[in-house]
């Protein structure tokens, strides 16, 4: 309840603090249950993730450890699997050191190989995150082609699928990964498709998070 209202209130906010709860005490009071306390911190990470705060999501992650066998049968299991691989392959893309991106890199590719086998085995909601998962994989590893391919994909199957957020998500990632391409055609395009997913989201905070970001690309958005 508290990421739904800091994503449709007029702040910017990545912290679970508010009229609904405060992070830090209700992580005391999950201390001794770790589902929920795995619960908290996957929506905490998916906020650094839509916010692009990639250290903190690092951060977070690290210090969370493997989260899946507290969330064993429910979905936050999928989402933080999806999660952890991003970060990885961020954190992987941001490293200076060799052995700091093998690290990374092989953490992501072992979330990979756990959406791929979902997938496998028939759950098709799994798709979009996969096709995400890959472009960020391909662009980590300078394959360009590969990489706008996916990327094309995640927002299609995203859509498809109902999950407006990774919709958002994927226009965005592809938008930030154009834009440091210097093509700002597709940067614009996708940027401000992201912005209107986040509306339709109603996700308020993020879509004007994107604007007061990239207003080089934002000139035809309503303010």
């Amino acid at each position: 309840l508290q990421a739904v209202i800091n994503l449709s209130g007029s702040e910017r906010v990545v912290v679970l603090s508010g009229d609904a709860m405060n992070f830090e005490e209700m992580m005391g009071q999950a201390s001794e249950n770790q589902t929920a306390r795995a619960s908290i911190i996957i929506v905490q990470l998916d906020l650094f993730v839509f916010y692009q705060d990639w250290n903190a999501a690092i951060s977070l992650l690290t210090k969370a450890g493997d989260l899946r066998p507290a969330t064993v049968g429910v979905f936050h299991s999928v989402r933080f699997t999806f999660l952890e691989g991003l970060i990885g392959l961020k954190a992987a893309q941001l490293s200076l050191s060799w052995l700091d991106k093998r690290k990374w890199k092989r953490q992501a590719l072992k979330s990979i190989g756990i959406v791929r086998g979902w997938l496998k085995k028939g759950n098709v909601n799994v798709l979009h995150m996969l096709n995400l998962l890959m472009a960020e994989y391909y662009v980590l590893n300078r394959n360009a082609n590969k990489a706008e391919e996916s990327f094309k994909s995640a927002a299609t199957s995203a859509a498809r699928s109902g999950f407006i957020q990774d919709k958002a998500l994927s226009h965005e990632l592809a938008g930030i990964y154009f834009k440091e391409k210097g093509d700002d055609y597709w940067a614009k395009y996708n940027l401000n498709s992201a912005h209107q997913s986040y509306v339709d989201w109603q996700a308020k905070s993020k879509a004007l998070d994107l604007v007061a970001k990239y207003p080089q690309f934002m000139s035809d958005i309503e303010k």
